[in-house]
């Protein structure tokens, strides 16, 4: 027989449980709201839409968090995917530079604390719907570093600098992308832009941003693949700055812009106690 303080505290779980439904719910109906609006063709409404996610995503915290992530991985990253699309070169056309570098403040903001979003991007494409595919056809878009690659050529200095603030965010603690960054030929891409004369300083401060993080130690402590526990172990005895990752990155990096800025960038590095 139950007692009165047992079951009360039955009452309690079960409320905690219909209160927690609700919030689920409400979250995810709110990201359809969000993101039926930043697809529209009316560009207040669309704007409206980028508003409110960003706000939302800005002032998430602990459980709020938790519960977003939890949303977004039951919705298969929807957020991350319909971001993309605005971003893929084809779709310019639809939209603005404002409309792109609010999506690029989203993206940034969204890749710095939902890790599956970033695991997502490793791939090196995925299926996404486009308002014309209405016969069900499913198309694949440029995999993502292709897309922010393609924004270090615009002529608008604001958008070229959310481009590599994205790519920041996305390399740290990402071995997939950071291999997409190397492999695709984007570092040299990084490189050449610092490099050239007629770069505004503003960007070349970015890509100055992004080669410190890509040849820092700590970015070699990735997450390894299941099933290789020795590496695991190993990385752990090892100092960041003796990993095969790290020398491999910092040779590479030298080879491309040779070893005294290599060695200015890690002096840019704080100090590990």
């Amino acid at each position: 027989m139950l007692t009165q303080a047992s079951a009360q505290s039955a009452e309690q779980d079960i409320s905690l449980e219909t209160q927690a439904k609700d919030d689920y719910g409400i979250v995810y109906m709110n990201l359809d709201l969000w993101l039926e609006k930043i697809k529209s063709q009316d560009k207040s409404t669309r704007r409206s839409g980028f508003l409110a996610i960003r706000h939302y995503l800005t002032r998430l915290d602990g459980s709020e968090c938790q519960l977003f992530c939890k949303v977004e991985r039951d919705r298969g990253c929807s957020l991350l995917h319909t971001i993309l699309n605005i971003l893929r070169p084809g779709a310019r056309e639809h939209a603005n530079d404002t409309d792109a570098a609010l999506a690029f403040d989203v993206l940034h903001g969204l890749l710095l604390f939902h890790l599956e979003s970033k695991l997502k991007l490793g791939e090196l494409g995925f299926a996404v719907r486009t308002p014309a595919d209405f016969d069900g056809i499913r198309v694949r878009v440029p995999e993502f570093m292709q897309i922010l690659a393609s924004y270090m050529t615009s002529a608008n200095e604001t958008l070229v600098q959310h481009a590599l603030e994205t790519m920041q965010a996305a390399i740290v603690d990402s071995a997939p992308n950071i291999q997409i960054l190397e492999s695709k030929g984007y570092l040299e891409k990084v490189c050449h832009l610092l490099r050239n004369s007629k770069t505004a300083e503003t960007v070349r401060h970015k890509c100055i941003e992004l080669l410190t993080i890509y040849v820092s130690p700590d970015l070699g402590a990735l997450p390894q693949q299941q099933g290789t526990p020795a590496n695991n172990t190993l990385s752990k005895q090892m100092p960041a700055s003796k990993t095969p990752a790290y020398v491999l990155r910092r040779q590479h990096l030298t080879d491309l812009v040779g070893r005294r800025f290599v060695d200015r960038l890690c002096k840019l590095i704080p100090k590990q106690n």
